[in-house]
């Protein structure tokens, strides 16, 4: 591997930039459990990450890859995700890399310290990734990613690198950015559970430019076609119904479901009616609703996602 441990950090570094539009999207006050950071070096580059395990998880457990969005860190995407009091419940571990500079080098051009540096960020959380299973004894089978914004573009970059590390992806008001898209060849089927909102002011919805100068996000209906498509999914939608935690506030969810012909790869899709660049179940309004839209609380995201995961890794192992 192209890592080498150092001490762990005492503290992360500090975030440079206030929580505003893609930037905070994991702020929030310290809340127990956490992880501790640690320190590696990738390509010359001294990188940090934070892994969560719970009290005496067994060798052979699942492991969730959290990827924060631009501005944010792992250490703070640890309280914004709500991950590790789930792990604690249900079992697993929860890698909260961190990007260079507070961001990551998701193939968008120069959006960022990561990408102005050409960082191989792809290559990066492939060997951290890597190192962390072989070192903690994570299961290799059940390895799923997450990614919030910048996290979630990097999530589809993973993907259309070839990566065959993950059981499954969610990716979070993000996309499949247009530089990433023109390349993208995933190795195999892999199982997707994709939340956005509608009015979205940051990453549109039908496509466009990203925060208007960080690039341009695919239309959501191209991205779910070619996720269909990759996963052998037939293009009619096999289950479709709604959330709507409070019927006053205007925002609903739309939950479409393609599993005909991709039983074990099947694609979820949760269509935020009203929804804005927030994680769907986190009420936290880290910037003015002008800049990021509205929050809600039809689906808590993060339940979502592991129940997607659980549920995807049982039917692969079941006898057929």
């Amino acid at each position: 591997m192209n890592l080498t441990h150092r001490e762990p950090h005492a503290r992360l570094p500090a975030i440079a930039l206030a929580c505003v539009a893609l930037v905070g999207l994991a702020c929030g006050a310290n809340r127990r459990p956490m992880g501790s950071a640690e320190a590696v070096t990738h390509g010359g580059v001294e990188r940090s990450f934070v892994l969560y395990k719970p009290e005496d998880l067994s060798r052979g457990a699942p492991l969730v890859v959290s990827l924060h969005g631009g501005g944010g860190t792992g250490h703070r995407m640890q309280n914004y995700t709500g991950f590790n009091e789930l792990a604690d419940a249900r079992g697993f571990g929860v890698l909260y890399p961190d990007g260079v500079g507070n961001g990551w080098n998701d193939g968008r051009d120069a959006i960022n310290e990561a990408s102005e540096q050409d960082l191989d960020d792809v290559a990066f959380l492939t060997s951290l990734i890597e190192q962390t299973i072989e070192e903690h004894g994570f299961d290799p089978e059940r390895v799923y990613i997450m990614g919030i914004s910048n996290g979630g573009f990097m999530t589809a970059a993973l993907l259309c690198s070839g990566s065959t590390l993950f059981a499954a992806a969610a990716p979070v008001i993000a996309g499949i950015s247009s530089n990433t898209f023109t390349g993208c060849a995933p190795a195999r089927p892999t199982p997707m559970i994709i939340f956005k909102g509608t009015d979205d002011p940051l990453v549109p919805y039908h496509g466009g430019p990203i925060a208007r100068t960080r690039g341009e996000v695919e239309p959501t209906s191209t991205e779910l076609e070619f996720w269909r498509e990759v996963n052998g999914c037939a293009p009619s939608i096999s289950e479709t119904r709604w959330a709507d935690h409070d019927p006053n506030d205007g925002i609903k969810t739309r939950i479409e479901i393609w599993r005909d012909g991709c039983e074990l790869a099947p694609v979820h899709m949760y269509t935020v009616e009203g929804g804005g660049h927030t994680l769907p179940g986190n009420m936290s309004q880290y910037a003015p609703r002008r800049f990021i839209g509205a929050p809600n609380q039809d689906v808590i995201a993060r339940d979502e996602m592991w129940e997607f995961f659980a549920q995807v890794s049982s039917a692969r192992s079941e006898p057929r």
